[in-house]
């Protein structure tokens, strides 16, 4: 365990013309300190024996308490920042040395193409450090982050291929892989029968079929703009896309906008109604009317819409 007071536990420094002078974006920041703490968060429930890191709900206790980061430097050059956990508790830490121990143990394995991750990595441990590597590019090249404890001393070198390695993993060999963004929407979560919508921007709905540990990434990503990657099913006679089984999805940024980072506890904080629409601006409804929409002025009486409804059934043989 690391006892010397001046060394922080963990270093990340993020390199490229985007960092000179120790600065760095505000929302590369916030991304890069969720997603580290995440991804020791989700390493320490796989060794306590959770079957999914990715669980929604209040976290464990004993992992809130020993898996906290704190910052304690912030250094120029390139910018580096520094993470290490309470003093005040660091007899009760060994949870998250730990953790801290084998995400590292993972990265390198990764890093080097070998094949077994150590204990306490899964798919959500994969998918975070996929997320954390969404800050490379436009001018940050390599997120560079070192370990050093009692056991262990390491440094690894996050780069975009070290993220197509992790991307990878996560998706396993697919025949007729393909990818697909648009809206995701109206999941069914039944147990082996899972699926959802996802609407392109041009283009018909697709159904997307899912397995169990995909559920809490879709419950995450629900009603927000999504790249999905699966096995494809065409349909014959048109050659469309008819359905795609998903082996990975992924928030994405429409053009000028940038994605909401929301920590998985804020997520699923429940809110009442009022919440909500305090929230997304949605004004109260006063009139029966309103609730109707346009659509109440299109026809003159209930002759005429039972009229319309009539002919878009046709003569009740071929209809349309």
């Amino acid at each position: 365990m690391n006892t010397n007071a001046k060394e922080p536990m963990l270093i990340i420094r993020v390199k490229g013309q985007a960092t000179e002078g120790g600065r760095i974006g505000l929302h590369d920041l916030i991304r890069l300190g969720n997603n580290v703490q995440t991804a020791v968060e989700r390493v320490a429930r796989v060794l306590v024996g959770q079957a999914d890191s990715r669980r929604p709900g209040r976290k464990p206790s004993e992992i809130a308490q020993s898996c906290a980061l704190e910052v304690v430097a912030l250094n120029q050059g390139s910018f580096a920042i520094a993470f290490d956990l309470p003093k005040e508790q660091f007899e009760t830490m060994h949870l998250g040395v730990e953790a801290v121990e084998k995400l590292f143990e993972g990265l390198d394995q990764i890093g080097t193409n070998g094949e077994a991750l150590p204990p306490g990595y899964d798919a959500g441990v994969l998918h975070t450090l996929r997320d954390m590597g969404r800050i490379l590019g436009r001018g940050i090249d390599e997120i560079e982050a070192e370990s050093q404890t009692q056991r262990i001393r390491k440094k690894f070198s996050f780069t975009n291929q070290t993220r197509q390695r992790i991307i990878e993993r996560i998706r396993g060999p697919v025949s007729n892989l393909r990818s697909i963004e648009g809206r995701l929407l109206m999941a069914d979560f039944q147990q082996r029968a899972e699926q959802c919508r996802i609407h392109p921007a041009i283009g018909d709905p697709i159904r997307c079929k899912f397995d169990e540990s995909l559920e809490q990434t879709v419950y995450e990503y629900l009603r927000s703009q999504v790249r999905v990657t699966g096995e494809t099913t065409e349909d014959p006679v048109t050659g469309r896309i008819s359905s795609i089984t998903i082996t990975d999805i992924e928030p994405v940024a429409l053009e000028g906008t940038a994605p909401e980072a929301v920590s998985p506890d804020a997520f699923w904080q429940e809110r009442s109604l009022e919440e909500l629409a305090a929230e997304q601006a949605v004004p109260p409804i006063n009139r029966l009317e309103d609730v109707w929409g346009a659509g109440a002025d299109l026809w003159e009486s209930d002759e005429d819409f039972e009229a319309f409804v009539s002919a878009t059934k046709g003569d009740g043989e071929g209809g349309v």
